[in-house]
């Protein structure tokens, strides 16, 4: 598996983050009121940074490295995000993004819409080996049109994983790159919980 390294270089999410600031999520089973969520979606202490060009070897294996596997902990979730990307996060952090729909109206068209495009083209339970290895549902490769080149870039609250190519075209393109998915989404989330989609 060929690793080219990491530049230090992240981006921030480009839409809001996580709960408003002041906000506690407690954990029904475990009792555990979450200080990542009261910091406004993850705990900037481990906030996940930094960009890795990696290759999807033979076995379908993507390597994400120890220090974002650490920060992401196992196992973690696999989503699609707005851009059309793949986002990883940690069960904390999906826990926080998702519960606020758990009291919408699910007859409403914005659930409908987002029950497809983030449920629907989800992956639980993703775990890494003790090489920080992990295996991504063919499912999931082909709706983010993943080859044998991808970029794994740290974005706060999630790790986000592209295709290289891709990556490139929304480097070009910014905040028009599938920009009516990005838009459909965002506004459904916020119609139905009143704050961004942050993933």
């Amino acid at each position: 598996m060929e690793v080219e390294g990491s530049d230090g270089q992240g981006c921030l999410a480009d839409f809001g983050v996580g709960a408003p600031h002041g906000r506690e999520h407690f954990h029904p089973t475990t009792g555990h009121v979450s200080a990542a969520v009261m910091q406004g979606g993850f705990d900037p202490k481990k906030a996940l940074a930094g960009i890795d060009k990696v290759s999807i070897d033979t076995k379908g294996r993507i390597l994400l490295g120890k220090e974002k596997g650490e920060i992401l902990g196992n196992p973690f979730v696999v989503a699609m995000g707005p851009r059309g990307c793949l986002a990883l996060y940690s069960c904390q952090v999906w826990e926080e993004q998702v519960s606020r729909l758990g009291s919408v109206d699910t007859l409403n068209p914005a659930f409908d819409l987002l029950s497809r495009e983030v449920f629907g083209l989800a992956e639980y339970g993703v775990t890494c080996d003790k090489e920080y290895r992990f295996v991504l549902p063919r499912g999931l490769r082909d709706e983010a049109n993943l080859k044998s080149r991808v970029v794994l870039l740290g974005c706060g609250n999630r790790v986000e994983l592209w295709d290289n190519d891709e990556y490139v075209a929304y480097k070009a393109l910014l905040g028009d790159y599938k920009k009516e998915r990005y838009n459909a989404i965002q506004q459904a989330y916020r119609d139905l919980t009143g704050v961004a989609y942050a993933g």
